[in-house]
């Protein structure tokens, strides 16, 4: 039997921003869309070959496959435009993660570490940003709402940005990350590290209240571009040899959940 080489690249193969969403949308397309179109497909090329049976006056009666190739045909529609939109939304995070990782690759140069879309067993984490002022989780959400937060109210379950309330709150899943992350390094080093939680809100403007509001939480909600200028401003808390060091634990977790 042949054993298959494993072909060495040049530098390590890193997961994209987004990967884990990306591969939620064509599972959703070949799971979801794909079948009900092709039933679709089937029911209407059923029911032309029965009406050209009774045009040919075979005996075969249409109206009966007719009515079950529309009800086939109703229901097909109705999960696929379910599945649409939900391809929809998981396209808009796809993209806000894909671009808030850009903006942090750009963090490189300045001497950080840029990890994208960990996965954990039960979530995945959007980045990881370790540098000299210290380690980030950073949890994208790309939302098609008003373009400017300018107030935040949180009681410790539900989040209201403007008056209005967030689904699926986004405060509990930076700090469930960052204690994850946390809890990896100590299990890894010996050493229980800081991990400070961030939620980028990719086009928002966010009003330095929305913060203020926030500081019993010690997260942050930051407009990606305005992140380089923010990092700037902490104390730098590691050296580059200990950011080697940090980095080299979470390359190695993450090459021993991807079997690289």
């Amino acid at each position: 039997m042949r054993t298959q080489r494993k072909l060495a690249f040049e530098r390590e193969v890193r997961r994209q921003a987004g990967q884990s969403v990306n591969n939620k949308m064509t599972e959703l397309v070949d799971d979801v869309v794909a079948p009900y179109f092709f039933m679709s497909l089937a029911a209407i090329g059923l029911t032309s070959y029965t009406w050209i049976n009774r045009y040919l006056e075979i005996e075969p009666n249409p109206w009966i496959v007719t009515a079950i190739a529309l009800l086939v045909v109703m229901y097909s529609s109705y999960k696929i435009l379910i599945a649409l939109k939900q391809f929809r939304l998981l396209r808009q995070g796809r993209d806000g993660e894909r671009y808030v990782g850009q903006t942090l690759e750009e963090l490189r140069s300045a001497g950080y570490k840029v990890f994208h879309d960990i996965e954990t067993d039960t979530f995945n984490v959007d980045h990881v940003v370790i540098g000299p002022s210290g380690i980030y989780v950073i949890e994208t959400k790309t939302w098609s709402n008003a373009s400017k937060i300018y107030s935040a109210s949180y009681d410790g379950v539900t989040l209201k940005l403007n008056g209005h309330a967030v689904p699926n709150n986004p405060i509990m899943q930076a700090q469930a990350s960052s204690k994850w992350l946390s809890n990896i390094f100590q299990q890894s080093t010996g050493t229980r590290f800081f991990v400070q939680p961030i939620i980028a809100l990719p086009s928002k403007y966010i009003d330095p209240s929305v913060n203020k509001s926030l500081e019993a939480e010690h997260l942050f909600m930051i407009n990606p571009k305005n992140i380089n200028e923010f990092l700037s401003k902490r104390k730098e808390v590691f050296s580059a040899e200990e950011i080697s060091k940090i980095s080299l634990h979470l390359s190695e977790f993450i090459a021993l959940r991807n079997n690289i």
